[in-house]
């Protein structure tokens, strides 16, 4: 199987057109040519990965969040691209393509979160394609029994979070960075956003405005796409050995 091959098949999964202008998604280094045998997905191309990868003689890392996404001015010996040119191990991001793709991370979110009947919010550049999800809750929950729920779902420790007005019954979802959303989330008839890497700004609207605010963590939003995406290509590409890699460099105490 060779990586044009796998091309293909995310291509299939979150077309490379739809990811933000200022991404950098598909193939970022190595050929189409190589032969691949096994394949790693993970969040994020890290140190810790790429030594993970040598180790098990991984042919190609597919990440989310891209290995080069601000211009390079040099690269080191001890970098991680220089490590995986060294290597010749390809590396290909599905960043925020992933993010919009239909049955991509805003999707497996709600899954998570076991959300019914979720719609497309925030239209992209693209047409057909959300920047967020609205969905239902199966029962109504007061603002503390809701983000007890969140926390539950994606085994959280904690969170942080405005109260707003209950009941919430209606809530949105924007894996990764969410929080620039807020007012069309709000506008969309929400009752509570879940997200990311929210800004003390933005909670202060949201506590202005007396609306439940929820930042569960960019890992902890994101990381839950990597075990679906993992079935789907096994299934679609059994011929090659896959595994997968999570680890949040955010600690807790």
């Amino acid at each position: 199987m060779l990586v044009a091959q796998i091309l293909k098949i995310l291509e299939k999964i979150a077309p490379l057109e739809i990811a933000f202008d200022y991404d950098n998604v598909g193939l970022i280094i190595g050929g189409t040519q190589k032969q691949v045998r096994r394949a790693l997905l993970t969040l994020d191309c890290t140190k810790n990965v790429v030594e993970y990868a040598i180790e098990h003689k991984v042919d190609v890392i597919i990440t989310h969040h891209p290995v080069i996404f601000n211009p390079i001015k040099s690269i080191d010996s001890d970098t991680v691209v220089y490590k995986l040119v060294q290597n010749d191990i390809c590396c290909i991001a599905m960043h925020t393509n992933l993010d919009l793709a239909n049955g991509g991370v805003n999707d497996r979110l709600c899954e998570k979160l076991a959300l019914k009947n979720p719609v497309g919010i925030i239209p992209a550049k693209c047409e057909g394609y959300y920047q967020a999800r609205l969905a239902k809750l199966e029962s109504e929950f007061d603002v503390e029994e809701f983000v007890n729920y969140v926390k539950q779902k994606l085994s959280l420790n904690s969170v942080r979070f405005t109260k707003g007005e209950g009941p919430i019954k209606t809530v949105a979802v924007c894996s990764g960075s969410g929080g620039d959303l807020l007012s069309e989330v709000i506008a969309s008839g929400a009752d509570a956003f879940v997200t990311a890497d929210v800004k003390h700004s933005t909670f202060v609207k949201a506590d202005e405005l007396k609306f439940t605010l929820i930042d569960a963590g960019h890992f902890e939003t994101e990381d839950v796409v990597i075990e679906p995406l993992l079935k789907t290509l096994q299934e679609q590409l059994p011929q090659i050995e896959f595994m997968t890699y999570h680890e949040n460099p955010i600690k807790y105490l």
